[in-house]
């Protein structure tokens, strides 16, 4: 409890660091899962030295027990000869046992501790993992909601943005003309053959118009 309270003060401590006054959910999210870590990295640390005392109280009870064989050999050898000294023995033996008694007592705690230190490892792994997973489809779905947002308003104004390019380009097309040397375009020989037919059409015409008709009759 009191690591993860630990946390908690942590990640809110960061926020104004992390985001300058705005919310950032992927800086604060991958604060909160350093922070986890962390927390894993401690765990790890405690179950490195209960590990340690394991195996310190496990040496320990085995060369217990080696001492108790003993005292009870030596309690049964002199016997016959001191029965003093086989008490004496047999009373260190039991001081012996008494002790391994209360290392196996420490020895089931630190097991305890240590088991209880695996399973906090466990869980710590599949919160990392968990957060991780979800941090980034988080940031997956806000950037494709992001890039929707992008083409949904370039949607909207594209008519705007087809009138920027156009005028851009009669711009461009302007500017181009500007530069061209203006070359008087040739002559339709078909239009002026018409032009001088009609013309002469015209004059006949008018000649007619005009010729007398006592001419005509003299003729």
């Amino acid at each position: 409890m009191n690591s993860f309270k630990r946390l908690i003060i942590s990640v809110k401590s960061q926020i104004d660091q992390v985001t300058e006054g705005l919310e950032n959910h992927e800086a604060l999210a991958e604060a909160a899962i350093q922070e986890v870590e962390l927390l894993r990295k401690q765990n790890c640390q405690h179950l490195y030295r209960l590990g340690k005392s394991k195996a310190r109280e496990q040496t320990l009870i085995d060369r217990l027990e080696e001492e108790v064989d003993r005292w009870r050999e030596r309690a049964i050898r002199i016997r016959a000869r001191d029965e003093n000294k086989a008490l004496e023995c047999v009373k260190r033996m039991k001081e012996t046992e008494n002790r391994i008694k209360q290392h196996r007592r420490a020895l089931e705690k630190i097991t305890r501790q240590h088991e209880q230190a695996l399973q906090d490892l466990s869980c710590i792994d599949s919160k990392i993992d968990s957060l991780r997973n979800r941090k980034l489809l988080l940031s997956a779905r806000q950037t494709h909601g992001q890039a929707s947002s992008v083409m949904r308003s370039l949607a909207d104004d594209e008519d705007e943005l087809e009138a920027i390019f156009d005028r851009w380009e009669e711009t461009v097309a302007v500017s181009e003309c500007g530069r061209l040397d203006v070359v008087p375009p040739e002559p339709d020989l078909d239009e002026e053959f018409r032009r001088e037919e009609e013309q002469a059409e015209l004059k006949s015409m008018l000649d007619d118009l005009t010729r007398d008709p006592d001419l005509d009759e003299e003729a």
